[in-house]
């Protein structure tokens, strides 16, 4: 079975780097794209990946968004997501941290 991974990123860059993160760890997985998040939803409900990586800062909902309507909803919440962000400023931990605690 092909593994999957969805990434909501719209910066070619970003993506890149994760891209060659993943593919030099050795773990075969292959990497789909999405630039917004009704897309990204809409497939995780086609069909669900193994991992989801979201942007922070994505738009029109920003990576806790996503996170939260995945969370939320019973027939995906098990799913792993991870929020990626350039910033090192606390309040996307602190929105997470929140988001797991109210589960």
């Amino acid at each position: 079975m092909d593994k999957k991974i969805y990434m909501l990123e719209d910066d070619a860059d970003d993506r890149y780097i994760i891209e060659e993160i993943i593919s030099e760890s050795g773990l075969e997985f292959s990497i789909f794209y999405f630039t917004s998040s009704e897309k990204l939803m809409e497939h995780i409900f086609m069909e669900m990946p193994a991992l989801v990586l979201v942007d922070y800062n994505s738009s029109p909902a920003n990576g806790f968004e996503v996170l939260k309507k995945i969370k939320s909803d019973s027939n995906i919440s098990n799913l792993p997501v991870v929020i990626l962000t350039e910033h090192s400023y606390p309040e996307p931990r602190k929105n997470v941290m929140r988001q797991e605690q109210h589960r």
